[in-house]
């Protein structure tokens, strides 16, 4: 099912080996990962995998996410890095190498792959999944430009730190969900 066709309706409730406890299909295999993340983080709540073109795109240079605008400073120190792309994600050496790469990071570029956010609610790693794709896009085109000139790293953190406070981030979604609906 497409993203844009999801609703209430067709969500599925899984348990750690993707068998269906409620509603009705077949889930998709690629969210075992999700269960070793949730098993390995235990913090996290919610968990939003994507492969959008700029991310995609990025990841295919095998490098980790530059912090180099204020806009990307909700990485700093927070967004790990899958250096080697293990296959497709539906084993467990996929899941047991992913929930790595998020170690202390609420954030994980995964090389030749997308990206997979985390948060303490569906918002935030909403949030972060779509400053995601901003950033790996404006990394992208400033680098057909020339060299990139990374964020301060006191800055850095101090934009970090403001950036995902939850009343931020809350608003934000808020307001795409505002725009959404019209």
């Amino acid at each position: 099912m497409g993203l844009e066709e999801a609703s209430t309706d067709s969500l599925l409730l899984i348990d750690e080996t993707l068998q269906t406890l409620e509603g009705s299909g077949r889930p998709n295999p690629g969210t075992r990962f999700h269960a070793w993340i949730y098993q390995r983080h235990p913090q996290v709540r919610a968990i939003v995998h994507t492969h959008p073109p700029a991310i995609s795109a990025f990841s295919m240079l095998g490098i980790p996410l530059p912090v180099a605008h204020m806009d990307a400073c909700m990485f700093h120190d927070d967004c790990g890095f899958l250096a080697r792309w293990p296959g497709v994600p539906t084993g467990d050496e996929e899941g047991a190498l992913i929930s790595q790469a998020l170690d202390g990071h609420r954030t994980a570029f995964l090389a030749n792959h997308g990206c997979v956010c985390t948060g303490q609610s569906l918002q935030e790693a909403v949030y972060l999944n779509v400053y995601a794709e901003r950033a790996a896009r404006m990394a992208l085109d400033a680098l057909s430009a020339g060299t990139i000139q990374p964020v301060d790293p006191e800055a850095a953190r101090e934009a970090h730190d403001f950036l995902l406070q939850p009343s931020i981030v809350h608003a934000t979604f808020d307001y795409w969900a505002r725009r959404a609906r019209r």
